[in-house]
């Protein structure tokens, strides 16, 4: 069931000692959400260069003015403006300290207060991979104080799509456009991670994994 909602990523650009050393990461991670029903509103941090940084964010936000204080300006207005916009979530990397990444997740979960509504935030850290380990910034938030931000751990990139997807899952069958779907109860053999799980499926073919917290009538 694909809804065609959209997600903010953000990840360190500026940060990073080499854009393309974490270019692949981003990639995985943005691949990953798309593959769950999702568009992603850019994906300029798969850049491999400068140049091709920029040429995706013109993909996302149009033509960029000439490199200096106004382009670093519109880009700034432009990210805020995606975080504040009309999402369904928002998905960070942070195993690289970024200013810039941090003040994204500052206004992704603090929209309740600027009047917006709550979304889910997600922050996915490669364990060990910073040697001062993750910020207590990111690290100190709790689910008692934050219940819609989520701190995903995982050692290997290989990891993250077994890791994310049943994160990125929830939200889809939680979208506020879900339709009902009517069907007969099967069961089949998970494509993630191999159990056998329970589902629907329904009039047209199509197969719904039962999730905790979805609401069903049985007839």
């Amino acid at each position: 069931m694909t809804h065609h909602l959209k997600v903010f990523y953000g990840a360190a650009i500026q940060g990073a000692a080499e854009r393309n050393k974490r270019a692949h990461i981003n990639l995985n991670i943005i691949e990953t959400i798309k593959s769950c029903g999702f568009a992603v509103i850019s994906e300029h941090t798969t850049g491999l260069d400068f140049n091709d940084t920029a040429n995706k964010l013109e993909d996302a936000i149009g033509p960029l003015p000439p490199v200096g204080k106004e382009r670093t300006v519109f880009i700034r207005n432009k990210m805020i403006q995606f975080v504040e916009s009309d999402i369904s979530a928002a998905v960070f990397e942070v195993s690289t300290p970024s200013l810039g990444t941090g003040i994204e997740i500052a206004h992704a979960y603090l929209r309740p207060r600027l009047g917006l509504p709550t979304i889910p935030v997600i922050a996915l850290y490669q364990n060990k991979f910073w040697p001062n380990k993750l910020s207590a910034m990111i690290n100190g938030i709790t689910e008692e104080k934050t219940p819609h931000f989520n701190l995903i751990e995982y050692d290997t990139p290989d990891d993250i799509p077994r890791l994310l997807k049943p994160v990125i899952y929830r939200l889809n069958e939680s979208a506020p456009d879900s339709k009902k779907t009517s069907g007969r109860i099967t069961a089949r053999k998970c494509n993630y991670c191999g159990h056998h799980e329970v589902g629907v499926t329904t009039d047209t073919g199509e197969y719904v994994s039962l999730k905790p917290g979805m609401g069903v009538t049985i007839i």
